[in-house]
């Protein structure tokens, strides 16, 4: 009975964390409206529906001044959810099986494409449980601005005078197209200005993304882009944004200043630098083109990292009639250094979103002062560049004395890994993604674990 009673326990105070996500996605809103939110979700997740003290909430959220401490470690899954998860992974197989998989691919290498890895589950995710958060009734701290000065006032829906509320801070590092920028954008603010269609247009020139304008797993598809109801476009915009987006290729990084400027993202919070992220400062060096050749032959191009140009600019000036490159220094920062001269003075960056095309694990490994200040945290996990030579264990270790939680990131479906690693399957480095939450943040982190306990509840108890 009394081994009842504590899980009875903490399934309610999961589901009240989640009635208060402690984050600064959205003004607090009418508590009919964050109520549905928020009952939808639970409802969609199986949780137990539960109740608490608002104020109670309220006053443990704004306890957390910055980020505090988490728990030493994340916990451990027992062999049952283990199981659980290899079998939802399709990873769990007999030998005959682990034969099949890899004689189907050919002798290549593109796994992504192969139904029986896990890249292929998580390579191009469709992270809902980003709509739970940010839809969440915000708690917690307040975020001094740069200089100590107060935050700007907004006068939210529903509320009594005016609510001061900071901006809220997303970092995209490896921003390419801006396309999740941009979205990121509307999705935060409610505010239909930000528009996919109008950004392509301004980007490329043309209303249909062709070759490189395209993103890897759909982003410049407009149909896709972050739904605004007519409700949520009556609210905006409620809440300020700061979306940093960091693009080391020049070509790219002019085109996304232009098109920024053009559409006054710029003035809406859109912040585009031309900075490369690793774990040390210098410069490197990226295609761009000589004096008066044009630049369409690399203006999106994702597949160029350091340490790569010479072997591209080789290759492409080779190609008949192709556009003359050169190799262009560009200026690399470790990540606390960028925050820290470019992102306001706060104890809180809500999210962080690292696409470097193998270099993610320097880009992690130059954030340790950043990484205390964030929420919420996705990269992607590789098989080129650094990745080649990092054990993904290692990552999650680091992120997990950090105080984070990690999962595989896929449709709608989130796999957890912090506590559950397992070497014979995990260490496979191709193209993957993978979402992290701090384990301080107790609503959040409700979210993201009522997501991967739904994702195996069609798995029972092995």
């Amino acid at each position: 009975l009394a081994a009842v009673a504590g899980a009875l326990a903490t399934a309610t105070a999961g589901v009240v964390a989640l009635h208060a996500l402690a984050g600064a996605w959205v003004p607090r809103e009418p508590a009919g409206v964050a109520a549905a939110v928020a009952e939808e979700f639970i409802a969609r997740v199986g949780g137990a529906l539960a109740e608490s003290s608002r104020a109670d909430l309220t006053a443990a959220g704004n306890a957390r001044a910055a980020l505090p401490r988490a728990a030493a470690r994340g916990r451990t899954c027992d062999d049952q959810e283990r199981s659980r998860i290899r079998r939802s992974l399709h990873i769990e197989k007999t030998p005959l099986e682990v034969e099949r998989c890899l004689s189907s691919l050919n002798g290549t290498r593109f796994k992504a494409m192969d139904r029986c890895a896990i890249s292929f589950k998580t390579r191009c995710p469709d992270p809902d449980w980003v709509d739970a958060l940010r839809r969440t009734p915000p708690e917690g701290p307040e975020r001094p601005r740069a200089g100590g000065g107060a935050p700007r006032a907004r006068r939210l829906m529903g509320a009594a005078g005016a609510t001061a509320r900071p901006p809220v801070v997303v970092v995209h590092v490896g921003c390419n197209k801006g396309y999740e920028a941009v979205d990121t954008l509307r999705a935060t603010t409610s505010d239909p200005v930000f528009d996919r269609a109008a950004w392509l247009k301004a980007l490329s020139g043309s209303d249909t993304a062709t070759g490189v304008m395209r993103g890897a797993c759909g982003q410049h598809q407009v149909p896709l882009q972050a739904k605004l109801s007519s409700a949520d476009v009556a609210r905006a915009p409620l809440v300020d944004a700061e979306v940093h987006c960091i693009e080391p290729m020049p070509v790219t990084f002019e085109a996304l200043v232009k098109a920024s400027e053009s559409l006054g993202y710029d003035k809406r919070g859109l912040r585009v630098s031309n900075v490369a992220i690793a774990d040390e400062s210098g410069t490197v060096k990226f295609p761009a083109p000589v004096a008066g050749a044009s630049a369409q032959s690399v203006l999106g191009l994702e597949t160029v990292t350091a340490g790569t140009c010479e072997q591209v600019v080789a290759a492409m000036n080779e190609e008949a009639g192709a556009d003359k490159l050169e190799c262009r220094d560009v200026k690399m920062r470790t990540l606390d250094e960028y925050v820290d001269k470019e992102v306001d003075k706060g104890p809180i960056i809500d999210m962080l979103v690292v696409d470097t095309e193998g270099f993610d694990p320097l880009v992690l490994r130059g954030a340790k002062s950043t990484l205390s200040r964030v929420r919420y945290l996705e990269f992607e996990y590789h098989g080129i560049g650094p990745w080649a030579e990092t054990k993904l264990a290692d990552v999650i270790g680091s992120l997990d004395d950090a105080g984070f939680d990690c999962y595989w990131a896929g449709r709608k479906k989130l796999w957890r890994i912090t506590g559950c690693f397992d070497p014979r399957y995990y260490e496979f480095h191709f193209w993957s993604n993978i979402a992290c939450v701090h384990r301080s943040q107790r609503g959040w982190h409700a979210v993201m674990e009522a997501e991967a306990n739904e994702t195996l509840s069609v798995y029972g108890d092995a």
